[in-house]
C-alpha cells in the first residue's frame, strides 16, 4: 500500500518508526520529471532527516511510502518518469 504525507510530519515520523524497514520516496520535485534528486530511501536512512528540518520533513519535500520495494518503484515511475534513483547508502543495505 502506497501512502503519502505532506505538511504531515508527525504521522510520518511515526509511519517510519513503525516501519522501520519501509521505503521512501523523497520527492524533491513536483513538477520537473528531470531532476535526478527524486530517491528512494529506507524509511531509518540518515539522509531523510536534517537537524535543521525538524518539523518540515514532509513540508518542503512531500514523502510517498510504502513496506513494498516493488510497489513503490512503480509509483516512482509514474510520479517521476525515469527521473529517480536509490539513495546509495540505501541500495548497498538493500543488496546485502
Amino acid at each position: 500500500m502506497i501512502v503519502s504525507f505532506k505538511n504531515d510530519d508527525p504521522v510520518y515520523e511515526n509511519w517510519c518508526k513503525s516501519y522501520p524497514n519501509g521505503f521512501v520516496l523523497n520527492r524533491t520535485s513536483l513538477t520537473n520529471k528531470k531532476t535526478d534528486n527524486n530517491k528512494i530511501h529506507l524509511s531509518n536512512c540518515s539522509h531523510l532527516t536534517r537537524s535543521n528540518g525538524q518539523g518540515q520533513q514532509t513540508k518542503t519535500i512531500p514523502k510517498v511510502c510504502s513496506i513494498n520495494l516493488s510497489e513503490l518503484i512503480e509509483e516512482a515511475h509514474l510520479l517521476c518518469g525515469e527521473s529517480w534513483n536509490m539513495c546509495q547508502t540505501c541500495k548497498k543495505k538493500i543488496e546485502k
